[in-house]
């Protein structure tokens, strides 16, 4: 009897537990149907948010995967970015972006369910030739209003298809933004000018309008500028021929600061157009456009501004003088080749040539830009100069690793810059720089092995630099390309760039001179040195000095990648052609700075970058006078 009564009991609580969960069920299913959830929209660029903010419905969550102020084309996918795409129902991308590609790629792989809006692959897009790649210009199409009025209908209408019961607000806003960009379309005056500008996505700004951008500074983000183009554009605008400069705002951008310093020069007008990453819709930035191009008075450069001299005329003299002259200097040293003997005519005879080279390449480099020459000539000899004091105190390997420690310093330094609001990147870049190499000065001294404790170094900078690149990239606004300091960009200096780069290379060569000596007979006999009761570890630290301020003062110039070359290769050379330290410190100079000239001037011949050129020169001389050496 008890048995059944309890067996009636548990069967009781099993329906009541039942009910109470079915109760449960219908209860969040009724709040989930009372109160609908909106869409997750997930953008790729900051601004493209804003964008779909205008007609967004109640409940529908807009977010975008890089944050404001960073560089969109350098932010790399972090794992809470992947979590937050698989969760996507739509996806907005402008799909030319290494990260972008990779979510297009995973979206056809079917590892993200969301829509995908690309935005270049609409029909309605109309994608522009880039003026300098003839390839299709993908950087942000929807800055032109009519490709923007197809985005913002395909949107709204794909919005429209995934969340019906906001139909008619998704197409109501969309109306209202799309009138607004009628009127401001109505009421623009069209121009037929032709424009200069300082990077792609500026063509679709100003294209709609009439203005034709024919030249630019940057043909695609990442790529540094040539000589041949800048001196191209320069002559451009001097003649007349390019009526306005267009301009990214705000200018940040060493491109950005060497175009507008061009515009001032001939008096041609500016046209800052807002950035298509900056905060901001598409309209309001039209707006801003709009508004410049009624105040700004188009007009021709004066008479003496459009007569410059043709200065490249005089750089193709002093070329083929300098054709004449190496022939000259080959000939004489293939007579020392074949005869083994030294010539007292034959030697004078070689330096006269050497002498009359280095005049040759300094003229031509001159004639080609003032700018550049001293940019150029300054890196050359500060790295001609140090290269031998690395030579003498046989640290090739830390010298090396030395450009290591230059990347991360001027890495390091823009969060430094931008958290404190003291002194500058460059600043903070050479106070970082100079303590990190202190460092691995530190370990030299406190008796670790200079290979060993070099490693360490190399193996803790490489890895750290990784980590502060992608921290930079993805919370920070750059004003220094980091694409820049890896390869350098010496031909956006501007006469403050090349005063600085004159400055260190004058300090450095000063304190290389006056203390050559000393470094060369610590080099070669430190404890004999010590005995005499010379403060070695004072050259030391003054040695450690002068290499971080070389390697991050003047990594900008040459690039952290050439750096190894300029630094390593002349005193190599001066050591298998040349006997005797002051032979060798001025051998090394020489080289380093004859092979810097010639490389602007055949950076400009070519239109390729002159630090390249110089590292080629420099290792076709080393390999020669191995060569040479070999032959001896």
């Amino acid at each position: 009897m008890c048995t059944k009564d309890t067996r009636n009991m548990m069967k009781s609580k099993q329906v009541l537990f039942i009910f109470l969960v079915s109760v449960l069920f219908l209860l969040k299913v009724s709040d989930a149907s009372a109160s609908p959830q909106g869409l997750l929209i997930v953008t790729t660029f900051p601004n493209i948010a804003d964008e779909i903010k205008q007609i967004a419905c109640e409940g529908d969550v807009v977010i975008s995967i890089a944050p404001y102020g960073v560089d969109p084309h350098s932010y790399q996918l972090t794992p809470e970015n992947i979590e937050l795409l698989s969760k996507a129902d739509v996806i907005i991308s402008t799909a030319h972006a290494p990260f972008e590609i990779s979510i297009g790629e995973m979206v056809r792989n079917k590892e993200l369910k969301g829509a995908l809006i690309e935005i270049p692959k609409l029909e309605e897009i109309k994608i522009l030739i880039n003026p300098s790649t003839g390839k299709p210009n993908y950087h942000m199409p929807i800055y032109d209003p009519h490709n923007y009025k197809a985005f913002i209908k395909r949107v709204a209408n794909t919005l429209a298809m995934l969340n019906p019961k906001c139909y008619q607000t998704y197409m109501e806003k969309a109306e209202k933004i799309l009138q607004e960009v009628r009127d401001i379309t109505s009421n623009a005056s069209f121009t037929n000018l032709v424009a200069v500008a300082d990077s792609p996505p500026t063509q679709y700004a100003v294209a709609w309008l009439g203005i034709k951008v024919k030249y630019l500074l940057i043909k695609e983000h990442g790529v540094s500028a040539t000589p041949s183009d800048l001196l191209k554009i320069e002559e451009a605008i001097s003649k007349g021929e390019v009526k306005l400069a267009v301009i990214l705002s705000p200018t940040s951008q060493a491109v950005s600061k060497k175009l507008e310093a061009l515009a001032k020069k001939y008096g041609i007008p500016i046209l800052y157009v807002p950035a298509p990453f900056s905060r901001g819709t598409i309209p309001e930035k039209l707006k801003v456009i709009i508004a410049q191009l009624k105040k700004i008075q188009f007009q021709t450069p004066s008479r003496t501004q459009r007569q410059v001299v043709n200065t490249l005329a005089s750089a193709n003299l002093a070329f083929q003088a300098s054709l004449l002259t190496f022939t000259l200097y080959l000939m004489l040293i293939s007579l020392k080749f074949v005869r083994k003997t030294r010539s007292p005519l034959l030697t004078k005879l070689e330096r006269l040539v050497m002498s009359a080279l280095l005049v040759e390449s300094a003229l031509l480099a001159y004639f080609t830009n003032t700018t550049w020459f001293l940019v150029m000539a300054s890196a050359a000899v500060a790295y001609g100069a140090l290269s031998a004091v690395i030579a003498a105190r046989r640290l090739f390997f830390l010298a090396g690793a030395s450009a290591h420690s230059a990347l991360l310093a001027a890495v390091i330094a823009i969060p430094l810059t931008e958290t404190l609001g003291l002194g500058s990147q460059q600043l903070w870049s050479i106070i970082v720089g100079i303590l990190l190499t202190y460092t691995v000065g530190y370990m030299i001294n406190r008796g670790i092995k200079s290979d060993i404790a070099t490693a360490v170094f190399v193996s803790a900078t490489a890895s750290i630099s990784v980590l502060a690149i992608y921290y930079v990239l993805t919370n920070y606004s750059l004003e220094s390309d980091i694409w820049a300091i890896i390869v350098g960009d010496p031909l956006l200096a501007r006469w403050s760039d090349a005063l600085y780069s004159t400055v260190i290379a004058l300090i450095i060569l000063m304190t290389v001179v006056l203390t050559f000596r000393e470094q060369v007979c610590i080099g070669t006999e430190r404890d004999c040195v010590a005995l005499t009761g010379l403060r070695i570890k004072l050259y030391d630290w003054l040695f450690f000095t002068l290499l971080g301020l070389a390697t991050v003062a003047l990594i900008r110039t040459a690039g952290f990648v050439l750096e190894h070359v300029l630094i390593l290769l002349p005193a190599s050379i001066a050591l298998s052609t040349s006997k005797g330290s002051l032979n060798v410190i001025l051998t090394s100079i020489y080289v380093s700075t004859v092979s810097s000239l010639y490389a602007l001037y055949l950076g400009v011949l070519l239109n390729h970058s002159p630090a390249a050129i110089a590292g080629i020169i420099l290792l076709t001389i080393y390999l020669a006078s191995l060569a040479w050496k070999v032959r001896k």
